[in-house]
């Protein structure tokens, strides 16, 4: 996929709204929270490099009977 084509997808896909949604429907239909890690305990490492538009989360299962939103 091109620049370009990226640029459009971010347009009508911001991930400001996919994101959640994703992490939302993991919650719905596998059960499990994924909760945002603050930069300082979630700082990413890629080949030995520091990538600062990565994010990190904490993955935790639902206890049965947990409500889920």
């Amino acid at each position: 996929m091109s620049i370009t084509d990226d640029n459009l997808l971010q347009e009508y896909f911001p991930v400001s709204h996919v994101v959640p949604a994703v992490l939302d429907l993991y919650k719905d239909l596998l059960g499990v929270e994924l909760v945002k890690v603050p930069k300082e305990h979630g700082e990413t490492y890629h080949s030995g490099s520091f990538s600062p538009c990565s994010l990190s989360y904490s993955l935790s299962e639902l206890m049965e009977g947990e409500l889920r939103e």
